[in-house]
């Protein structure tokens, strides 16, 4: 994912928690060759969740040839990973129909689907958002 790609999911996403219509239509339009904003939200949603994992499994950089064996054995046995790409591959399938509100309400179903992986309240997700944005920034 670019980083151009992850700050205009982030914007997009903010816009859409604070309703902001005329926003949402701008950051909609993309220029020729870029994804459509839909798919750049899911990327985003995909990429938070296998940070999450990463995090949950202890995996990083440094670990032995062992040490990987075994977090890929955890990983393919972990019940919470296998609905996490469930849930994204439904939501891919969705925004390929999704129109109007629907891709609002798909945006929301992100973003409560990136709260839970933060541990985030609905009073947290402009933070959470935030902390995005910069890691976006950071490169």
């Amino acid at each position: 994912m670019t980083q151009d790609d992850m700050l205009a999911a982030v914007a997009y996403l903010e816009a859409v928690w604070d309703s902001k219509r005329d926003a949402t239509a701008i950051l909609a339009s993309r220029g020729e060759g870029e994804k459509p904003i839909l798919d750049v939200v899911l990327d985003l949603a995909e990429h938070v969740a296998q940070l999450g994992t990463q995090q949950r499994l202890g995996i990083h950089e440094g670990l032995t040839a062992e040490q990987i064996e075994a977090a890929k054995k955890r990983l393919e046995e972990e019940r919470e990973t296998q609905l996490s790409i469930l849930l994204v591959e439904t939501l891919r399938t969705w925004s390929l129909t999704a129109r109007g509100e629907a891709r609002s309400q798909l945006c929301l179903a992100v973003i409560g689907f990136m709260a839970v992986i933060f541990k985030a309240t609905d009073d947290e997700v402009p933070q959470m958002l935030a902390i995005l944005r910069k890691g976006a920034l950071a490169g």
